[in-house]
């Protein structure tokens, strides 16, 4: 069981349906490399969540749930509202030693990328935040922002079409893409106890 606590992205608020956002593409992928694996995702994304408010629900809906592996999104709502550097610093330390002690593996994922909010809003100051975070608890960070800023700069996604149904399509596609990411970066971290096709 994975739970996946995070923000409008996780909640897959941008496309209006839980299926379609990265969680359970992830879950799709990780299917796939493993059919006879039971694998289950409880989506906890919360549109507009900061890490404080994530955190506070921990107790109520991740703890609860008895997860093998807890993905926790978060960063992108603290940068465009932002808040203060060393509150986020604190909360997220707190909240992964807390899924850690209650034995829990975790994924910190750091915030999306956007070539319109990445000129006015920092995001980098949270991103770093996070990667120090990762370092000193010893968990695995899924880059996110460099990932999908790389697909930007190579021509792999163009983030302003200029149609809605051109919009919605390269949402569909870019939270698939995400999904089988994340779920290559999963194994890698956390091999499986069980034979790939097994």
């Amino acid at each position: 069981k994975i739970v996946a606590v995070g923000s409008g992205s996780t909640a897959g608020r941008a496309i209006g349906d839980a299926d379609l956002a990265y969680p359970e593409r992830l879950a799709v992928a990780l299917r796939a490399r493993f059919p006879k694996a039971k694998i289950s995702i409880v989506n906890r994304g919360v549109a507009r969540a900061t890490a404080q408010s994530m955190a506070t629900r921990f107790d109520r809906e991740v703890l609860s749930e008895r997860p093998t592996l807890v993905l926790w999104e978060t960063g992108t709502v603290d940068a465009a509202r932002a808040l203060d550097i060393d509150d986020f610093r604190d909360t997220v330390d707190a909240g992964v030693e807390k899924l850690r002690s209650a034995g829990f593996d975790v994924v910190l994922i750091d915030t999306q990328f956007s070539q319109r909010t990445d000129s006015v809003i920092d995001v980098e100051r949270y991103n770093a935040t996070l990667r120090d975070v990762a370092h000193l608890r010893n968990v695995p960070l899924f880059p996110r922002h460099d990932l999908m800023r790389d697909w930007a700069e190579n021509g792999v996604f163009d983030y302003n079409p200029a149609t809605a149904p051109a919009q919605h399509a390269m949402i569909v596609r870019l939270y698939d893409c995400i999904g089988r990411a994340l779920a290559a970066f999963v194994v890698r971290a956390f091999p499986p106890p069980f034979a790939t096709g097994q």
